[in-house]
Protein backbone atom coordinates (compact mmCIF):
# COMPACT_ATOMS: atom_id res chain seq x y z
CA UNK A 1 0.00 0.00 0.00
CA UNK A 2 3.03 2.30 0.11
CA UNK A 3 2.60 3.36 -3.51
CA UNK A 4 -0.90 4.65 -2.72
CA UNK A 5 0.54 7.36 -0.44
CA UNK A 6 2.17 9.43 -3.16
CA UNK A 7 0.60 12.61 -4.54
CA UNK A 8 0.85 13.21 -8.26
CA UNK A 9 3.11 15.98 -9.54
CA UNK A 10 0.97 18.94 -10.66
CA UNK A 11 2.96 19.43 -13.87
CA UNK A 12 2.49 15.85 -15.00
CA UNK A 13 -1.14 15.05 -15.76
CA UNK A 14 -2.21 11.39 -15.82
CA UNK A 15 -5.69 10.36 -16.88
CA UNK A 16 -7.47 7.00 -16.71
CA UNK A 17 -10.76 5.52 -17.85
CA UNK A 18 -13.48 5.46 -15.24
CA UNK A 19 -13.26 2.26 -13.20
CA UNK A 20 -16.10 -0.29 -13.51
CA UNK A 21 -18.96 0.59 -11.19
CA UNK A 22 -18.13 4.31 -11.18
CA UNK A 23 -19.31 5.27 -14.65
CA UNK A 24 -22.01 7.92 -14.73
CA UNK A 25 -24.95 7.15 -16.99
CA UNK A 26 -24.64 9.25 -20.13
CA UNK A 27 -21.02 10.15 -19.31
CA UNK A 28 -19.26 6.84 -19.99
CA UNK A 29 -16.64 8.55 -22.17
CA UNK A 30 -15.39 10.81 -19.38
CA UNK A 31 -11.93 10.14 -17.93
CA UNK A 32 -10.51 10.72 -14.46
CA UNK A 33 -7.43 12.79 -13.61
CA UNK A 34 -5.28 11.05 -11.01
CA UNK A 35 -4.47 13.09 -7.92
CA UNK A 36 -2.78 10.21 -6.04
CA UNK A 37 -0.68 7.22 -7.10
CA UNK A 38 -2.35 3.92 -7.85
CA UNK A 39 -1.06 0.37 -8.30
CA UNK A 40 0.40 -0.26 -11.73
CA UNK A 41 1.25 3.38 -12.39
CA UNK A 42 4.77 3.48 -13.81
CA UNK A 43 5.52 6.71 -11.88
CA UNK A 44 4.40 5.23 -8.53
CA UNK A 45 7.86 4.05 -7.32
CA UNK A 46 9.45 7.45 -8.05
CA UNK A 47 6.59 9.31 -6.38
CA UNK A 48 6.85 7.04 -3.31
CA UNK A 49 10.61 7.56 -3.14
CA UNK A 50 9.99 11.34 -3.10
CA UNK A 51 7.65 10.90 -0.12
CA UNK A 52 10.27 8.85 1.74
CA UNK A 53 13.10 11.25 0.87
CA UNK A 54 11.20 14.27 2.21
CA UNK A 55 10.25 12.32 5.35
CA UNK A 56 13.78 11.14 6.20
CA UNK A 57 15.53 14.41 5.37
CA UNK A 58 12.89 16.21 7.43
CA UNK A 59 13.97 14.07 10.39
CA UNK A 60 17.62 15.01 9.86
CA UNK A 61 18.75 11.94 7.92
CA UNK A 62 21.28 12.36 5.12
CA UNK A 63 21.05 10.36 1.90
CA UNK A 64 24.20 8.47 0.91
CA UNK A 65 25.90 10.08 -2.11
CA UNK A 66 26.84 6.76 -3.70
CA UNK A 67 23.72 4.75 -2.88
CA UNK A 68 20.43 6.67 -2.87
CA UNK A 69 18.57 3.93 -1.01
CA UNK A 70 20.61 4.45 2.19
CA UNK A 71 19.89 7.17 4.75
CA UNK A 72 22.09 7.80 7.79
CA UNK A 73 21.90 9.90 10.91
CA UNK A 74 24.35 10.29 13.78
CA UNK A 75 22.76 10.49 17.22
CA UNK A 76 25.41 11.00 19.88
CA UNK A 77 27.62 7.92 19.81
CA UNK A 78 25.17 5.94 17.68
CA UNK A 79 24.45 5.79 13.97
CA UNK A 80 21.02 5.09 12.56
CA UNK A 81 21.09 3.53 9.10
CA UNK A 82 17.93 3.02 7.07
CA UNK A 83 18.00 0.97 3.87
CA UNK A 84 15.10 1.40 1.45
CA UNK A 85 14.21 -1.37 -1.00
CA UNK A 86 11.24 -0.54 -3.25
CA UNK A 87 8.55 -0.10 -0.56
CA UNK A 88 10.32 -1.90 2.31
CA UNK A 89 12.49 -0.32 5.02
Amino acid sequence: TAFLNGTMDREQKVYMHQPPGYKLAGHERLVCELKKSIYGLKQAPKIWYGVLHRFFTGLGFVRCNKEYCIYVQNVGEHWIIVVVYVDDL
